[in-house]
């Protein structure tokens, strides 16, 4: 067990998805401190990797970053389903991209909650429009 409930550095506020990069680092959404943290496999806090002081984000973001995809190359995918979006970030969270916005059109999100990559792209599903949507 790691993390803990508190607001310090390290804790982790209500933490919601866990995933691991190529090196097994583990990397935690904490909804509640709109952050993504950064643990040693063992458990050892590292750094927070993502929050609302990370640049590219505009004011107001993030607001809800929940489920979590690294790929391969260790590309971090994460849900706002209060942005209506999947952000994109490498390990070390330098942000590369915002997909998606609020609607039900094709690329347009509400709700998504969750998100995995595969061989034929990007999948990410909504509760709002209940759909899954595939980005190639």
């Amino acid at each position: 067990m790691f993390g803990g409930y508190g607001e310090e550095t390290g804790y982790l506020h209500y933490p919601w998805d866990v995933a691991f990069d190529s090196e097994g680092m583990v990397y935690a959404t904490v909804p509640g401190q709109y952050s993504i943290k950064k643990f040693s496999p063992n458990g050892v806090y590292h750094s927070t990797v993502v929050d609302k002081n990370t640049q590219g984000f505009k004011e107001g973001e993030p607001k809800c970053l929940e489920m979590l995809f690294i790929d391969e190359q260790d590309y971090m995918y994460v849900t706002d389903r209060e942005c209506h979006c999947v952000f994109v970030f490498d390990t070390g969270g330098r942000f590369y991209a915002r997909v998606g916005n609020y609607g039900s059109a094709e690329g347009q999100f509400y709700y998504p909650r969750g998100v995995a990559k595969g061989e034929e792209g990007l999948y990410v599903s909504e509760a709002g429009n209940k759909r899954l949507q595939l980005f190639g």
